[in-house]
């Protein structure tokens, strides 16, 4: 799987950001095989509605890969995921469902080296589905879409630092998984962080 990270302290006590050199990835196996969202009692069923949200800050080290920030498989397609792209000023989102298994529903998305950014990922696979990609608090323009119902389950675990055998070289924080839709005041409220934990 790889090293574990070492961290880095802003304070020495909280805020402990993960450093990644392109050789350490975080596993969790404990969500392998995990389904995404929200069991409803009323109608004994799966909700699909999830939110995936992360910090990262990416080095910049000129080497035109894409970089693994946040994902459900350390070693393959992943049926979500938040990536750097190869061009290391941009990133990626997306899920994988069975009516689009692609994981690239937002592409080439703005969120240059060298800078701390808030990248959140919104399904909501319900009726006609819905699927929003925040960076920075700022809505991104959908690349291609088609995503409804379940996301793909996996019998991978959840990874950070490291997706589709891509690693990531940067700090990465804040890493969360949400059963529920977070709306644009909650994102706002993550994005606040910016200023208090993050230098």
């Amino acid at each position: 799987m790889g090293m574990a990270p070492t961290y880095t302290c802003v304070d020495k006590a909280v805020n402990c950001s993960a450093v990644f050199t392109g050789q350490e990835c975080v596993s969790v196996p404990q969500l392998t095989n995990a389904a995404w969202g929200v069991f409803n009692t009323v109608i004994n069923s799966l909700e699909p509605r999830v939110t995936f949200a992360v910090w990262f800050k990416k080095s910049r080290n000129f080497d035109n890969q894409v970089e693994g920030i946040f994902g459900n498989n350390a070693f393959g397609p992943a049926t979500w995921q938040i990536v750097g792209d190869s061009s290391e000023e941009s990133t990626s989102a997306g899920v994988g469902t069975s009516a689009s298994q692609s994981a690239n529903d937002f592409t080439g998305k703005s969120a240059p080296s060298n800078q701390w950014h808030l990248a959140v990922l919104v399904y909501d696979g319900r009726n006609s589905g819905s699927l929003k990609f925040y960076i920075d608090n700022k809505e991104q323009t959908i690349t291609a879409s088609g995503d409804l119902g379940q996301i793909g389950i996996l019998r991978e675990a959840v990874s950070v630092g490291c997706v589709n055998k891509q690693k990531f070289v940067g700090l990465i924080d804040e890493a969360r998984i949400y059963n529920m839709n977070l709306g644009t005041n909650d994102i706002a409220a993550l994005y606040a962080m910016l200023d208090s934990n993050f230098n």
